[in-house]
């Protein structure tokens, strides 16, 4: 197979101050200023602080944890190579003017899509395939390219650092003078949903979200503040301000007020790694270039650790797994690629429950659709579309109601006046609108104003939402046959999140979902739910509790996995909940953001599915989305986003990777044939904790949590 990796490997020999609360967010936050003053070489990466100076208790590699591990050797790297987003100078730094802006702004585009463009050298092709369009200018806006590097520490000992390309647009778009020049209206108008980029005159800076904009005349401050108040706080920072509009921005749970003199208009920076991608051939010399380099500087901070630089892992260490089959209606067989066939030609698998005499609705915003170029008949189109399929899912004869359109504060009402299935449009961008609709009944079906884009896209997502509406009425579209890993055994995906305000937590919720295979390898969906939760402490023990309580109803052998890297009490109170129930408990992390490992060589090179790199015997990088790399065409490009698997306990197996890479064919919601990128317990955990921030909380025993497709 013609895999390269962009990865290598380095074993860190030093000593670093453990500190026993580096589980404790606050505490380590709390301890951060003072602990910087003491120690010549501190550092902190995230809320884990650690010492490489003379002072303090010392403790050998061997002693630290996995966990401890991966978090001093990044700590390390933030000082000896300049933080983990860091960027190489390569000399490059292009401006861009009003075509650029005007392509990328927003993922919307005027023109013609720039086709996939990689090569620093072809910058004048991009200039010269957007298709020009009328306006005023916008830019320019600096694109600098660099190199990012991300670190792994992994169980034996090793560090497994990956080098990637990255280019990051920088506005030079001072925001008073475009309000200056489209007027006020503008600003309140247009500025709100994007973002802007608070400066003293210099390019760097947090990007900030706009909430809203005021006239400065009409502006009317909290807490006392006033315009006059706020021309003297800046003055006390020698910048003199008058400005025309004050724009609000969200950080963290509140909101900040700026004058637009103090502000830029930030360009949306999404698509930029798109049309600019460093042309490197064999990325893995530039990795060890930048290594090299990088490991100076360290060695000259830090001359008594000693680095080891190893092999990166080759075309030797890949593997693969063998892809599910797909079962429909009447038992029929056939590949996750023939699903769309095999779904319209055999039926569901399992029908869902009787819909007769039930009305679909659609429900819009009133002020969107001439806002947005919708109209009804759009509206009743796509409404038409979705009862035509769920007619052919059902078997039977399905009511369609009017199309609706009202105002978004009349939704939740709407909803609740409905009898059955509810399809509702939210056709807006205020995430309000979708949690009140949500609250009122989790079981609706939701989708935004994207869908009715144009005629493919509209014919394809009436698909999708018939689909869904059949799943959320205990209905099956199809069931997956595992060709690989154990049989007889309960799949338990788990996502642990929490709200800290003050050091303490004020809310948390333990956000599972139950997978079952059976002895003939066929996948299932238990159920799925939430478990509201407080302390570190608590959360550990009461999700084990519950969480295995419901696995054992389906089988005496559990696979756990973990959304993210498992803390130690939760692992212990796994352990201990398993030995007291007599259940055989294996404990996978699933870790979604990490090192990539592949690298793409040639033209056309496609990564397979179900592909694997072992980086040693507990942790691998497994493939379940891959991209088309390309140098010309409208594919999107891309290395492979792999998902990183660890067994804490023992040695992760090809039978538990098969399981995983199974799952993730398991996407009940996509009747397209496409596999989602994580294994479907850990995706619909995810999507319960989507549910539970807009405040819909599925209880164990709650009858919508047993539904195949519950968001």
């Amino acid at each position: 197979m013609p895999w390269r990796s962009n990865a290598v490997r380095v074993r860190m020999d030093f000593e670093v101050l453990r500190r026993e609360d580096y589980h404790d967010r606050g505490a380590a936050r709390g301890a951060v200023k003072d602990h910087l003053r003491e120690r010549e070489f501190a550092f902190q990466v995230d809320t884990v602080v650690y010492s490489a100076g003379d002072r303090g208790e010392r403790v050998s590699w061997d002693d630290l944890s996995p966990t401890a591990r991966a978090y001093a050797v990044r700590a390390a790297l933030r000082l000896g190579l300049e933080g983990l987003g860091f960027e190489l100078d390569t000399g490059y730094s292009l401006l861009c003017d009003r075509d650029f802006f005007e392509v990328c702004y927003g993922g919307r585009f005027d023109g013609e899509r720039i086709p996939g463009v990689y090569a620093l050298g072809n910058w004048r092709e991009v200039r010269d395939r957007v298709l020009r369009t009328l306006g005023r200018e916008y830019g320019p806006v600096e694109v600098r390219l660099g190199l990012e590097v991300r670190a792994r520490a992994l169980g034996d000992g090793t560090v497994l650092l990956s080098v990637d390309p990255r280019a990051r647009a920088i506005s030079r778009v001072r925001l008073k003078d475009l309000v200056r020049d489209r007027g006020v209206g503008w600003a309140e108008r247009v500025l709100p949903g994007t973002y802007v980029i608070p400066t003293d005159g210099g390019l760097t800076g947090r990007r900030l979200k706009v909430v809203d904009a005021v006239p400065a005349d009409e502006w009317e401050g909290e807490d006392g503040w006033d315009l006059e108040r706020l021309r003297e706080h800046w003055s006390g920072y020698g910048v003199e301000v008058d400005p025309e509009v004050v724009v609000t921005v969200k950080v963290g749970g509140g909101v900040l007020h700026y004058p637009d003199d103090v502000l830029r208009w930030q360009v949306p920076v999404h698509p930029v790694t798109e049309y600019f991608r460093l042309g490197v051939a064999d990325r893995v010399s530039v990795g060890r270039y930048l290594l090299d380099r990088g490991l100076g500087e360290f060695r000259r901070r830090f001359p008594d650790v000693a680095v080891e630089v190893r092999e990166h892992p080759g075309s030797t260490d890949t593997r693969r797994v063998r892809p599910p089959a797909v079962v429909a209606g009447g038992e029929k067989r056939g590949k996750r690629t023939e699903l769309n066939d095999l779904l319209w030609n055999y039926g569901p698998y399992e029908g869902a429950g009787e819909l007769d005499g039930e009305a679909v609705h659609l429900v819009a915003d009133r002020e969107l659709p001439g806002r947005a170029g919708i109209s009804e008949r759009d509206l009743e189109r796509l409404l038409e579309l979705v009862v035509g399929r769920l007619r052919r899912l059902l078997g039977h004869d399905v009511e369609a109601g009017d199309v609706r359109v009202a105002d978004a504060v009349d939704l939740p009402d709407l909803v609740g006046d409905a009898d059955g299935p509810v399809l509702v449009g939210v056709l807006s961008d205020d995430d309000r609108t979708y949690a009140r609709v949500k609250r009122r009944d989790p079981l609706v079906q939701c989708f935004t104003e994207r869908v009715l884009s144009d005629g493919k896209t509209v014919k394809y997502a009436a698909t999708v939402l018939a689909v869904g509406i059949h799943c959320k009425h205990a209905g099956q579209p199809y069931a997956v046959r595992a060709t690989s890993g154990p049989k007889d055994v309960a799949v338990v995906g788990v996502d642990v999140s929490r709200k800290v305000e003050g050091g303490r937590v004020v809310e948390g919720r333990a956000c599972c979902s139950c997978f079952v295979v059976d002895e003939d390898g066929l996948i299932e969906h238990g159920r799925t739910f939430t478990v509201p939760v407080g302390e570190r402490g608590e959360t550990s023990g009461r999700t084990a509790e519950i969480v295995l309580e419901t696995a054992r109803e389906y089988s005496d052998r559990v696979v756990y996995l973990r959304d993210g890297t498992v803390p130690g009490e939760e692992l212990e109170a796994v352990r201990e909940v398993g030995r007291e129930l007599g259940l055989d408990v294996t404990v996978v992390e699933v870790i979604k953001s990490d090192p990539t490992v592949y690298a793409i060589e040639g033209e056309g090179w496609r990564a397979p599915r179900g592909a694997y790199v072992r980086l040693d015997g507990s942790t691998v990088h497994l493939c379940c989305s891959p991209y088309t790399p390309r140098r010309r065409g409208d594919k999107k490009p891309g290395t492979p986003r792999p998902i990183a698997l660890r067994r804490r306990d023992d040695k992760l197996d090809g039978d538990l990777i098969g399981l995983v890479h199974d799952l993730t064919a398991s996407n009940w919601g996509n009747p397209s044939g496409t596999w989602s990128r994580l294994p479907a317990p850990v995706l619909y955990a995810d999507r319960a904790s989507r549910l539970a921030r807009y405040g819909v909380s599925v209880g164990p025993g709650d009858p919508v949590s047993e539904r195949p497709w519950p968001v």
